[in-house]
């Protein structure tokens, strides 16, 4: 077995039920959606449980646990072709899967000065205009959105701060389309 690309580590974990294969030293997923086409995992007590692998106590062996807590804590994961942070593709799916999200989003990485973010803070900047046109507080707005993209608090407040008068701009327009699109 080859080892892990980015640290070089041995110990490779397979996830059976997600189909993936992550590196226990590091935690970055190596591979995603793989079909196996082996007999699975054999099962201790067949006719106690339902389909799938077999697991003690409903809960996952340590090296995998270990191993999904590292990846998702701070590994690097494989989306596509290319390499992320898993918050960034967290951040990512959360603006895919709302319209006036995405379209804050892109509002946002068109201003001077915040596109070079990573994309969980342009992602909080934009749920941060997107809470504020809906009528929430700026503080409300802040947690919320942070909340929401993993984001660091204060990193959006200082961006909030640095760039106000912006980011108010985006918000005061995202209103006016929302009163137009949905009147009283």
């Amino acid at each position: 077995m080859d080892p892990c690309p980015y640290c070089g580590g041995l110990r490779l974990v397979t996830l059976h039920e997600e189909g993936s294969i992550v590196c226990g030293d590091c935690g970055a997923v190596l591979e995603e959606s793989m079909i196996d086409d082996g007999a699975p995992p054999r099962r201790r007590e067949p006719e106690k449980r339902g389909g799938g692998p077999y697991v003690r106590g409903g809960r996952l062996p340590r090296g995998i646990r270990r191993a999904v807590k590292q990846a998702l804590r701070h590994g690097c994961v494989l989306h596509g072709d290319r390499v992320y942070r898993y918050s960034d593709v967290l951040a990512e799916s959360v603006v895919a899967g709302d319209p006036e999200l995405a379209e804050a989003y892109e509002a946002v990485k068109g201003i001077r000065g915040i596109g070079r973010r990573r994309p969980r803070v342009l992602a909080g900047l934009a749920a941060y205009i997107v809470l504020r046109s809906r009528g929430l507080s700026k503080s409300r707005s802040l947690a919320l959105a942070a909340s929401m993209t993993r984001s660091s608090p204060a990193t959006l407040k200082r961006l909030e701060k640095d760039y106000r008068d912006a980011l108010e701009g985006v918000v005061a327009s995202l209103s006016e389309r929302r009163a137009r699109l949905y009147p009283l």
